[in-house]
C-alpha cells in the first residue's frame, strides 16, 4: 500500500498503480517536494519524482463548477536525506502502536459479546 508519509492516507486507483508499478524503493510512503521541505527534509540531488494526478473542482469565468486534473510529483521518503535508521525505528515504533490498538480492540470487542452489550446492524 502506497500511503502519503505525512498525511498518512493511501493513494487511490491510478496514483497507487503508477507509484507500485516498477517501485523499487524500501518504503510505500511519499510526499511531495513541499511536504518534504516543511518537514524539514531535502530531496537527494538528481533524484526524480513520480508523476500522479488529482481531480479537482474548479470554478471558471461564470460560475460553473468543472473538473479538472491537477499533475503534481512525489519522492519516496528514501528519497530524501531523512536518517533511514531513525526512520526504521520510527516505522517499528508505529507497527508496536498499531498493533497495541488491534489487541485492545479484540479485548473491547470481546468483552461486548460477552456482555451481550452490541447490536447487529
Amino acid at each position: 500500500m502506497q500511503i502519503n508519509y505525512i498525511t498518512r492516507k493511501a493513494y487511490q486507483g491510478e496514483n497507487q498503480i503508477q507509484l507500485t508499478r516498477g517501485n523499487h524503493y524500501v518504503t510505500g510512503e511519499w510526499l511531495t517536494f513541499l511536504q518534504a521541505k516543511e518537514a524539514g527534509y531535502k530531496i537527494k540531488k538528481d533524484e526524480r519524482g513520480t508523476g500522479l494526478v488529482r481531480i479537482i473542482e474548479r470554478i471558471d469565468k461564470k460560475g460553473n463548477t468543472k473538473k479538472a486534473p491537477l499533475y503534481f510529483s512525489v519522492f519516496n521518503i528514501s528519497q530524501t536525506d531523512k536518517d533511514m535508521d531513525a526512520y526504521c525505528k520510527e516505522l517499528k515504533q508505529r507497527k508496536e502502536e498499531e498493533d497495541a490498538r488491534i489487541v485492545q480492540c479484540s479485548k473491547n470487542l470481546t468483552k461486548m459479546y460477552k456482555e451481550g452489550n452490541y447490536n447487529i446492524v
